[in-house]
């Protein structure tokens, strides 16, 4: 009954479109037929609709960005191009609300850059093929600024020049948002730590300078002020939103106490430590107004989520060859109340079936214990391993005990006993008199002392910081058992980050193993051994060092490596690496020969799958022994490293 022409069946047909480009299809058309009916007056409307294909983002191409490269803007972009690993990750379809969200992104990259007049066109879609599109996005970067002086006004309360001290920008300096943004806070932190809340703190950027001589750059003076908040005490601490968590759990790692004044630095810093926990998908701290306009509540809002976790899985290595696993794990437990949830406890039980391994372990870790900064933990275990040798097969059976205590804020230490009984057994009739001497089993108690320094941003995928750990061992003796050692070992890796997330890790590690007493020999299960996916990669599991006269490794009593290797992301998750490996196992205790070594170089591909990790690496030997040649070795494990 409404009215009808070609006009109006037009503009209706965008609004069809624009549904259709919501739903990712932006090649969608609509044709219509008006057939008019001259005894009625009326005209009936066919209309015809052709979809198109859903689209595929092929790339995403930019023009004018001459001091920011393209792929470090589609970077931080939401929309991404197709990739060969789409059909795993789903990325890479067209969605124009993800592109309009992805201007202010790419806007926020030339601030950090000091381009802060930048500028982006409207993104020109253009089709390639049936269902594929390039999106271009045209960029007027503007000027490069520069900081020049900066000052502070409205500070009565403390001296100007204590409050900036805490700003490492200096004139000069590129004018970036992220350095301003940073320069404010600081001030704002100089009051907040003091109790001043409500401080606000502002700047204006004066770009009225001239130039920098020679450059185009643009001088650009800022200029802070402050509006000075009052002194403010904390009345209380509390906690909403936590229906399982105890509440003792939560207090211990707040950082602020009844009475002192409110240090806002602090309180962040008790946000960071509650999420860091993993029990909450969310957690702000609010301060709350009394009575007294001096005191104020600590509120800790809080979102639970799931602390316990269940995975089930297979997988294949070239050292355990075709393995499944199951794993039950919860990080929120106690073990002294039911419902056994809320401690802050945590839990894991893991088995794992294979064609060379067999393995059970539990594990419990109270990582307050007798409510101080000291972690207990034990574990259980039973291993059956097949992969360590042809000649025989092995069996570890037993438990440790291990007590934490801090030593600084990126330190521990860690004392360790432990107790197990390791069998040698189905050793083979053609093994060397020495594998065979090994047959039976022996009972092992041993201690060990480990100090651990820790600075990585994380403990998966770590892009900067060091991981440092040396450790003294030593079994038999006092603490009876069969077995009558002594060791030492040392860890260091170092993370890089080098440009555009690209990462250099340096790693190394020394060990020393010897016996004592009454015993002639190290055990060949406590003994060291290099070459596979974790160590030398050019070179088959545990065949780098001393063997027997049948080619069957023996291990060694002193033992060096080094690594390093350099990776890029290329998607997400997804990374390829170049490495080069060097070391070496020798048969005396303390024997180092510098010139006798085994090295290798490679590439490799990683894939970040949270909970399963997955890494390939090539490796072509460099320098080898007499006992291996210079073939290359194919090496796939599941895990990081550590």
């Amino acid at each position: 009954g409404d009215p009808v022409d070609d006009s109006i069946l037009a503009t209706k047909a965008l609004k069809v479109k624009e549904q259709y480009q919501k739903k990712l299809f932006p090649f969608a058309n609509l044709r219509w037929t008006i057939t008019t009916d001259t005894t009625s007056g009326g005209a009936d409307v066919a209309i015809e609709v052709t979809e198109g294909e859903r689209a595929k983002v092929k790339d995403i191409t930019f023009s004018g960005n001459d001091h920011v490269e393209a792929k470090e803007l589609r970077k931080v972009m939401k929309q991404r191009r197709r990739h060969w690993f789409s059909w795993l990750t789903g990325s890479g379809s067209y969605n124009p609300d993800m592109l309009a969200a992805d201007y202010p992104l790419l806007r926020d990259v030339y601030h950090d850059r000091g381009y802060l007049d930048v500028s982006f066109g409207e993104a020109e879609i253009i089709p390639v093929k049936k269902d594929k599109i390039i999106i271009h996005i045209p960029v007027t970067e503007g000027v490069l600024y520069r900081l020049g002086q900066m000052d502070l006004a409205g500070a009565t309360l403390f001296p100007v020049t204590n409050i900036m001290a805490g700003i490492t920008n200096r004139p000069g300096d590129v004018a970036s948002a992220t350095a301003l943004r940073q320069a404010n806070q600081a001030i704002k932190d100089y009051y907040g730590s003091r109790g001043y809340i409500d401080t606000l703190v502002n700047y204006r950027l004066d770009p009225t300078r001239t130039t920098t001589p020679g450059t185009s750059d643009q001088i650009v003076d800022v200029h802070f002020s402050v509006k000075e908040g009052h002194l403010a005490y904390i009345r209380s601490i509390g906690f909403r939103g936590n229906t399982r968590t105890k509440d003792k759990v939560m207090r211990r790692e707040v950082t602020v106490y009844p009475g002192e004044v409110v240090n806002e630095v602090k309180i962040r810093n008790s946000e960071r430590r509650l999420r860091n926990l993993g029990y909450y998908s969310n957690v702000a701290a609010m301060k709350e107004p009394t009575q007294d306009p001096t005191q104020y509540d600590v509120m800790f809002e809080l979102e639970e989520q799931k602390a316990g976790q269940f995975m089930i899985g297979a997988g294949f290595s070239s050292v355990d060859n075709l393995i499944g696993f199951m794993e039950l794990s919860h990080g929120n437990v106690d073990i002294f109340e039911w419902p056994p949830v809320g401690g802050g406890q945590k839990m894991r039980l893991r088995g794992t079936l294979g064609t060379e391994r067999t393995d059970v372990e539990f594990n419990f870790t109270e990582p307050w214990f007798l409510d101080r900064r000291l972690s207990l933990g034990f574990s259980l275990f039973q291993r059956d391993s097949r992969y360590f040798s042809d000649d025989y097969d092995q069996v570890n059976t037993g438990g440790r005990i291990t007590l934490g205590v801090p030593a600084g804020r990126y330190s521990r230490v860690n004392f360790i006993y432990g107790l197990e009984e390791i069998t040698v057994k189905n050793v083979d009739e053609t093994a060397s008199p020495q594998i065979k001497a090994e047959e039976g089993s022996r009972l092992k108690s041993s201690f060990t002392t480990e100090y651990i320094f820790d600075t990585r941003d994380s403990p998966f995928v770590p892009t900067r910081g060091t991981r440092a750990s040396v450790a003294a061992m030593v079994a038999g003796g006092p603490l009876a058992g069969d077995t009558d050692i002594y060791g030492f070992d040392a860890n260091l890796a170092h993370y890089f980050p080098i440009w555009f997330d690209h990462v250099l890790s340096l790693r190394g590690m020394s060990a020393v193993v010897d016996s004592y007493g009454d015993m002639d020999e190290v055990p060949i299960f406590d003994r060291l051994f290099l070459g596979g996916a974790r160590t030398l990669r050019g070179f088959d599991f545990r065949e780098v060092g001393p063997k027997d006269f049948e080619g069957e490794p023996l291990g060694g009593y002193t033992m060096w490596f080094a690594s390093a290797e350099y990776t890029i992301p290329v998607a997400k998750l997804v990374r390829l690496a170049a490495f080069y490996d060097i070391g070496m196992v020798y048969e005396e205790t303390y024997e180092s020969d510098w010139g006798d070594y085994n090295s290798d170089w490679g590439l490799g591909v990683r894939f970040d799958i949270p909970g399963f990790p997955l890494r390939f690496d090539y490796a072509w030997p460099l320098d080898a022994d007499e006992f291996n040649d210079n073939s290359g070795q194919f090496q796939f494990s599941i895990g990081y490293s550590y």
